[in-house]
């Protein structure tokens, strides 16, 4: 469990004297740099007659045509007269690692060659290797280089109707993928030593990898699911490495089965928590699983608005755990309610129960302020291991029924809710995170063993925690992006996720430089919104931010529905509020 999610931030004063000198400070000293994702990279005028854009990009590249005089168009809309001054506009380009262009297609180096010679701009590369490269991956990638749920299928999900490939977490295993990925990166490191000077100082970010997480079932709507949850990874090499992490962290096999209560003869007989209690039968209770069998359940929900004196305070039998935090990114409650102005709205307080006694609990969420209101009271019973009667042990305070002008909802958790702790589950959460976190270090690793620069290396990894909603069981990838780690964190915000406050509750310590390699504000109901954003996001030490996306093609390539549409950027372009967006790069530059 976290600590106090509010320990991070530091009074006032501190935070003036970090801003005054230190670090940051330091930090500051370089541009803060707009970087769109660039799409249709390859795309120019020359191509226009050919009616697809795959097919454009294709006819440019035959031509010799780059396209990049039309990059440098887009760009100095947004910056007329170059990059200069505290605020720059660049450009991000992403190169998957598992694609292979054949002679005559477009090559995205030869691109980059070419837009770093002739445009005097920041650029960021984006270097993917993962889910969303795996897809259009040659060779394809076999099936031993898969993640795999318990019942050791494959997931076969899509995304924005494309199709993703979860492919393992583990770079050092004797796969073909990680020969794929090791020899495409020793071509990005070829690739760089071969640029001039000048251009390599123009690089001033690689993000490595892309999104590095767990998979689980209904990948591109089940973020917060929590009932029948499936997760990965089960294939036979990642349940041996499990195996080897709990020898080094118990050290034998008595200690384990003194903090699980089992009766292991040997580390190779411990299978991987994969059994939910409830609907299955278990051989022993150290198979049990489920979205809150390593002992955490989280209480969260949404309030419209939280003014300063008011405070949401969780109780548990009359008495008063602490406070939920507040200001989580609740899209989905902003895109549903119109008279909802932020999506900064949702709360959350995380339970522990693993030390609880059994019995029937009661919780009570409250608003606490000039007068106290009860938003919502739940039964929970916290079994044992085994599904015996237990006793009641509900109590609760008095306080207030809202009134009805106060807008808010609980969604989790669920009334008469049973939980079961099982220790063996907390370590196999805690193992899926630490792969996620080893994943990162071993590609910078194998970055800087191919000569790219390591204090220009950034991850590019979901917030999970900044999401209310979200069921982070599901993904294991904070751990990536908390603490100290070699590489510098780069963090993909989206909606109310991007704030600088919100971020060091849950990542960042105050003066820590990090990038944003994917971002939209997502706000259509306020314009002032974006230009804040940038600003928060400047004031608190992003190196840079990738607007997801700028587009090199015109609207004759856009006749069929793409889901991606509603975050390209364009004065035009009012979904989600890219139109603001747009305009706000444009004003931050300027000023």
């Amino acid at each position: 469990m976290t600590k106090n999610i509010y320990s991070y931030l530091a009074p006032a004063w501190a935070l003036a004297a970090l801003l005054a000198s230190g670090p940051l400070a330091a930090a500051q000293a370089a541009p803060f740099v707009i970087a769109p994702m660039i799409e249709g990279q390859g795309y120019c005028k020359a191509g226009l007659v050919q009616p697809k854009l795959g097919l454009a990009i294709a006819h440019c590249a035959q031509r010799k045509d780059s396209g990049v005089k039309e990059l440098a168009a887009a760009l100095n809309k947004l910056e007329p007269g170059g990059a200069k001054g505290a605020v720059q506009v660049g450009y991000t380009i992403g190169i998957n690692l598992l694609e292979h262009p054949k002679e005559g297609e477009f090559n995205p180096f030869g691109f980059l060659t070419q837009a770093l010679q002739q445009i005097d701009r920041p650029a960021v590369i984006y270097l993917f290797a993962n889910h969303f490269a795996g897809s259009h991956a040659y060779p394809p990638i076999q099936a031993d280089s898969m993640a795999r749920f318990a019942d050791q299928s494959v997931p076969t999900e899509k995304y924005f109707q494309r199709a993703i490939a979860p492919i393992t977490l583990d770079l050092q295993a004797p796969i073909s993928v990680n020969q794929q990925r090791s020899s495409a990166l020793n071509k990005v490191g070829q690739w760089y030593a071969s640029l001039p000077p000048k251009s390599r100082k123009k690089i001033i970010a690689f993000t490595l990898a892309g999104e590095l997480h767990h998979f689980y079932d209904d990948f591109s709507t089940g973020m917060g699911r929590f009932d029948n949850i499936r997760i990965t990874d089960y294939s036979p090499a990642s349940v041996r490495s499990f195996q080897a992490w709990l020898r080094q962290r118990y050290g034998d096999v008595a200690a384990l089965n003194k903090a699980l209560g089992a009766d292991f003869k040997d580390f190779s007989q411990v299978a991987a928590p994969s059994k939910n209690i409830q609907s299955e039968s278990l051989g022993q209770f150290s198979e049990h699983f489920d979205s809150y069998a390593h002992g955490v359940l989280p209480i969260e929900g949404w309030l419209k608005q939280l003014a300063p004196d008011e405070k949401i305070r969780i109780y548990l039998n009359g008495v008063a755990l602490g406070e939920a935090e507040y200001g989580l990114n609740r899209q989905d409650v902003y895109e549903a309610l119109p008279d909802v102005s932020t999506a900064q709205l949702g709360f959350r307080y995380l339970l522990d129960f693993s030390q609880l006694p059994r019995g029937k609990y009661t919780v009570q969420v409250v608003l606490e302020g000039a007068k106290s209101y009860e938003l919502a009271q739940r039964s929970l019973s916290v079994m044992g291991r085994s599904q015996e009667p237990i006793q009641n042990l509900g109590k609760n305070i008095t306080a207030s029924v809202p009134p009805s002008s106060l807008k808010f909802y609980l969604d989790h958790p669920a009334q008469e809710m049973a939980v079961f702790y099982n220790p063996l589950a907390r370590d196999w959460l805690d193992f899926r995170s630490a792969q996620v976190t080893q994943a990162y270090d071993d590609w910078f690793d194998a970055a800087v063993k191919v000569g790219l620069p390591s204090e220009r290396l950034f991850t590019h990894q979901i917030a999970v925690a900044t999401v209310g909603g979200w069921n982070p069981v599901l993904f294991a990838s904070d751990a990536s992006l908390k603490g100290q780690h070699r590489y510098k964190k780069g963090i993909n915000l989206y909606g109310g996720s991007a704030s600088t406050a919100l971020l060091r509750r849950h990542y960042l310590t105050p003066g820590e430089v990090f990038g944003v390699p994917e971002f939209h504000t997502q706000a259509w109901k306020d314009k002032t919104v974006p230009g804040k954003v940038l600003h928060d996001l400047q004031q608190g030490g992003a190196r840079f931010v990738s607007p997801y996306f700028l587009s090199m093609a015109p609207d004759k390539y856009r006749d069929q529905p793409n889901a991606h549409d509603k975050f390209r950027l364009s004065p035009d372009n009012k979904d989600y509020g890219s139109d603001h967006l747009y305009r706000a790069m444009a004003d931050s530059a300027k000023k």
